[in-house]
């Protein structure tokens, strides 16, 4: 499982820098949401952090709020909505490596290795019980 804190803080000064393609405009409100979220996420606040994103509609629609989202979603395990918001930032900035790596990360064949493990710890846990 992806460590939000210590991803996002590697990777937050290329996402919030450029939260949108230099083409695109650059909204202060957005930006302070997104490091806000962000923050929240360093303090352990996770769901916090979620609801600020989607109540601000700026923040789902930039590279630095889908990413942060995406990477809430891969902490709760829905990886299905990760790869879709790794898609849609792509659909904003194609050359995005973070959401290249982070898409190429979720189809590699460790994914079904460490599911298979939990499986396994999880069975082994109940039948000790």
């Amino acid at each position: 499982m992806m460590d939000i804190a210590s991803t996002q803080s590697d990777e937050r000064d290329d996402m919030v820098g450029r939260t949108q393609p230099e083409n695109s405009p650059l909204d202060l409100t957005d930006v302070l949401t997104t490091q806000h979220a962000h923050h929240l996420v360093l303090q352990g606040h996770v769901r916090k952090a979620e609801y600020t994103l989607t109540n601000h509609t700026q923040s789902t629609r930039s590279v630095a709020g889908l990413d942060l989202l995406a990477r809430i979603a891969v902490e709760e395990g829905d990886l299905r909505r990760a790869a879709t918001l790794w898609l849609s930032v792509l659909q904003i900035d194609p050359d995005n490596t973070v959401a290249q790596a982070a898409l190429r990360r979720l189809r590699a064949p460790w994914r079904a290795f460490a599911i298979a493990r939990r499986v396994a710890l999880l069975a082994g846990i109940a039948c000790t019980i």
